[in-house]
């Protein structure tokens, strides 16, 4: 039932600020809704595909929609269309900057002067554009600002002069425009967001123009940028080359955009500098954009062999249109060796380029020609390259219009081809071309005999059935078809984006009939089909054939409850490589055992989770463990160098101090810590203690903390492994046998973990022991949860010695000693700081309450019974009076039944939004005021 004004929620895993789960290792919950727009993901996604009117519209929506939409409109700012808006409006940015990642067209002071608004410093791309001479600081002040999110850089300015540190004297700088300006290195924030000391950039993406810079900045500016990937630096002088610094060869770059002599011969006023190939080992790609070469240049094989050298890994060329296609031909042959793909211009088209490529057609599978050419006389030297090079895979002459006849002249021997973009003469007419490849498709899925109707369409068809491996087509009408049916996504659910989001809310069954929709679906839903498999339920996995496993074990992802041998004899597969989480059950055997770690071992490098229970051992005297080896645990199944286990759960097993630290070394993700059971034997004095450990919530009783090692007469606690630890689950708190008082605990918590805050005590036998715990050993604890079966005066007043910094109390499991639960009645009598009081399992009577008056006003969340207040329908009344109530205030009834108590006593607390009495969780609407 909905009420008017709540919400309700059937899981109160639905509300983000109430989601727990008992075990890490439980798979997640399935949510349900009626509409996939009623989910932020779907929306998250839905919104990259809008332009910035419809997501205007789709803020007005509701407030949630707000939320998902308003960063897609802010996105990006255009200041050549966003000028006037920005500067009329000096609030939008403080309400919005932050939502701004990319900002385009910067092209006077101007603009950068609009842009100086502390809010403005999340931006991930900025584009700086000035043709005319200008005060550069305010730009380097938005980049410096923004230089830890700042991935893509583009500076295009007048002729400027960047100087070492030690140099005072201006430099003339190449180009047209002599604007000379010098600046010291601490300004160096406009090229790689680097100051004097700052180093590992984010950059991936620069952008250089119109800039002379010195030669020893560059090299700075490339090893303090560790994921710069492409570089663009056209019209860029590297200028004042000194000997005495060393060579910098490990770049990051591996797209490079910039003129042939700008590389071979960046200093033109030294008699001699080294061409810059040597900075960019890592290069793949190179797009040059002029190809004349410099006044020091040698000959075109003598840079081949430096190329070859330099950058072994150059396997892609790309040519603007060049004035003499002699030179681009000769740099082609003599100059790059075994390249495999090559973007040119069809206006360089010429017999010496043809052999130019032909001289590569052992290595070239990828071709792209560019721009028109209308000349028949170059025209023809194109029919040869498809004929010459047989690896071709990618062919891409999508503005060049080939002739058919010339094509059957010329029989192309390139049958690896996958991607083909070009254009046919008398093809031109959109509906012609989708015939042809729709009888292409039909072909490919029922061969017949073709059509003897010798028309261009059925002339092209016939060609493009030659190339088995053909998948992607443009002949002029469309960017791009599939060798298939295209399907524009009207539907949502046509996008993948969205089916991926989708299956994460259903159920295997659910999932498994969607798969059966399509193979698109099919790819979608394959992966949470088998995400999960439980030994315990899915029973036929361990009959399943090795070619079944082979198809989709790399999908698994989650292995529970492997209990027998069975179990660990099915998971053999060496598919079975990318599980992220796993529960375990040893029961001894050796054999077993070494099954079971080669899995663990097999799935390192994905593994999060892991709940390992090993076989518990009838006799636990601490004498025989070092006659025992059934249950010691070999720390390098888990200690593999930066493992990313966030959640360990470990049961019954035995470790040496040294293997134990290890474990925590070597996972610098590791968050949740289980231990029941364990033990850390062999302490070793002569070792360091290890007190790095990211380990932040511990369960654990407090024997095995504080006694470790039952062997030896002293071993220090593990307290000291976990400075970050921030919560502690204590399943017992029977002290140790070395345990010297509470007191001397205390400080040693103090110093061992300053963060910790939350507790959460189990059901004990001795509700002394606690209390006093709690008492004497817990410094200003914020958090506390523990058993009604334990409530007594002591534990009272245990928490009424932290009531000035407890802000959450949980109390479980049900109780009805009334002579006890009269001690309930003073919580929220005394701590006036509490914002979260769960009593779920607990019945209140509403006299009482209103006898101890509360005075947490602060309380947020209120989970509890009333006594009389059972029903469902009662209940709702009472919510449904107190939603009323905050938004229309009126006097009261003056009736006094339990639902209108409740509701009196529910409107004290004006924070309050979350409330469960006994049947479901409600959110309540802030008040009116």
């Amino acid at each position: 039932m909905r009420i008017d004004g709540v919400r309700e929620t059937k899981n109160p895993l639905d509300l983000p600020m109430v989601k727990e789960t008992k075990n890490p290792l439980d798979p997640p919950m399935v949510r349900e809704t009626k509409n996939p727009l009623d989910l932020p993901e779907v929306r998250a996604v839905i919104a990259t595909y809008l332009d910035r009117k419809d997501l205007v519209t789709c803020m007005r929506v509701s407030r949630d929609w707000f939320k998902d939409f308003v960063g897609p409109v802010w996105h990006t700012i255009d200041m050549n269309k966003d000028r006037e808006s920005i500067h009329s409006n000096n609030w939008v940015l403080d309400k919005y900057g932050r939502c701004v990642r990319q900002v385009f067209n910067i092209l006077t002071s101007n603009d950068v002067n609009n842009l100086q608004h502390p809010k403005v410093d999340s931006l991930e791309l900025i584009e700086v554009n000035f043709s005319t001479p200008f005060e550069p600081t305010l730009a380097f002040d938005l980049i410096r600002r923004c230089s830890a999110t700042l991935t893509h850089l583009h500076f295009w300015g007048p002729m400027l002069q960047i100087a070492t540190p030690t140099s005072t004297a201006s430099t003339r700088a190449r180009g047209q425009n002599e604007h000379h300006m010098e600046l010291r290195i601490a300004g160096l924030c406009l090229l790689s967001s680097l100051g004097s000391t700052t180093s590992g950039s984010r950059l991936t993406s620069l952008s250089l123009r119109r800039i002379s810079i010195s030669h020893e900045v560059f090299t700075t500016l490339l090893r303090n940028s560790p994921k710069l990937r492409k570089l663009n630096i056209s019209q860029v002088a590297v200028t004042h080359f000194n000997s005495a610094f060393d060579q910098f060869r490990d770049s990051s770059v591996t797209h490079l955009y910039a003129t042939l002599d700008e590389i071979s011969k960046p200093d033109p006023g030294a008699q001699w500098a080294p061409s810059l190939l040597h900075q960019f080992s890592q290069l793949q790609e190179w797009h040059l954009l002029k190809v004349d070469r410099c006044s020091g240049w040698g000959s075109d094989t003598e840079f081949g062999r430096e190329v070859a050298e330099c950058c072994p890994r150059l396997k892609s060329l790309r040519f603007e249109a060049a004035d003499d296609s002699d030179k681009l031909s000769d740099l082609l042959v003599d100059s790059f060796r075994r390249i495999e793909s090559c973007a040119l211009s069809a206006k360089n088209l010429s017999t010496s380029l043809v052999l130019g490529l032909n001289s590569h057609s052992n290595t070239l599978t990828s071709l792209t020609i560019t721009d028109k050419c209308v000349n028949d006389v170059d025209m023809r030297w194109l029919y040869l390259v498809p004929k010459t090079c047989s690896r071709l895979e990618i062919l891409s002459m999508a503005e060049l219009v080939l002739d058919l006849a010339s094509v059957k002249q010329h029989e192309w021997t390139c049958h690896d081809l996958r991607v083909l973009r070009v254009r046919f003469r008398g093809l031109e007419d959109a509906q012609l071309i989708n015939a042809c490849i729709r009888d292409v498709c039909f072909q490919r899925q029922r061969p017949c005999r073709t059509s003897t109707v010798d028309s261009v369409s059925a002339q092209v068809s016939s060609h493009l059935l030659q190339f088995s491996k053909l998948s992607t087509v443009s002949l002029g009408a469309k960017p791009s078809m599939k060798m298939g049916l295209v399907r524009l996504p009207k539907n949502p659910l046509d996008l993948p984006e969205i089916r991926t989001l989708v299956a994460s809310f259903l159920d295997r069954k659910d999932c498994f009939s969607c798969m059966r929709v399509s193979q698109d679906w099919f790819k979608d839903f394959v992966g949470p089909v088998w995400y999960s498999i439980d030994m315990a339920k899915d029973d036929k996995f361990v009959t399943l054939s090795p070619q079944v496993l082979a198809k989709y074990g790399h999908c698994i992802r989650q292995v529970l409850n492997i209990l027998t041998f069975d179990h660990v004899k099915a998971l053999t597969h060496p598919k079975l490589d990318s599980v992220t989480s796993m529960s375990v059950v040893n029961h001894g055997n050796p054999y077993h055992r070494a099954i079971e770690f080669d899995f663990i071992r097999r799935n390192n490098a994905s593994l999060t989770e892991l709940d390992f229970q090993a076989w518990r051992p009838h006799h636990d005297t601490p004498h025989e463990l070092q006659n025992r080896n059934e249950n010691y645990l070999e720390p390098s199944i888990l200690a593999k160098s930066e493992s990313r286990l966030t959640n360990l759960s470990l049961g019954c097993v035995y470790f040496t101090h040294e293997g134990f630290t290890t474990i925590l070394r070597n996972s610098p993700a590791l968050r949740k810590l289980k231990l029941s059971r364990v033990i850390v034997v062999h302490y070793n004095s002569a070792f360091e203690l290890f007190k790095g450990s990211s380990v932040t919530s511990l369960h654990a009783s407090l024997a095995e903390i504080c006694m470790p090692d039952p062997g030896l007469g002293w071993t220090p606690s593990l307290l000291h492994l976990f400075p970050r630890l921030e919560e502690w689950h204590l399943p017992c708190v029977d002290r140790s046998s070395n345990w010297g008082d509470d007191i001397a605990f205390r400080r040693e918590l103090r110093d061992c973990c300053p963060r910790l805050k939350t507790l959460r005590f189990d059901p004990v036998d001795d509700t002394d022991k606690l209390s006093d715990l709690l008492f004497n050993s817990f410094r200003q604890p914020e958090s506390c949860t523990f058993s009604a079966k334990n409530l007594s005066q002591g534990m009272i007043l245990s928490l009424f010695s932290h009531l000035n910094t407890l802000t959450t109390i949980k109390i479980t499991d049900k109780y009805t000693d009334d002579e006890t639960l009269r001690w309930l009645y003073l919580i929220p009598k005394s701590c006036s700081h509490l914002e979260v009081l769960s009593m779920q399992d607990l019945v209140l009577d509403m006299e009482s309450v209103e006898e101890h008056e509360w005075i947490c006003k602060h309380l947020r969340e209120l989970r509890v019974r009333f006594k009389g207040l059972e029903d469902i329908q009662l209940i709702d009344e009472c919510l449904r009076k107190v939603c009323l109530q905050r938004q229309h205030p009126s006097p009261f009834s003056a009736l006094h039944s339990t639902p209108l108590q409740v509701s009196r006593h529910l409107l004290q607390f004006e924070k309050l939004t979350t409330v469960s009495l006994g049947t479901k969780l409600y959110r309540l609407p802030h008040s009116a005021t």
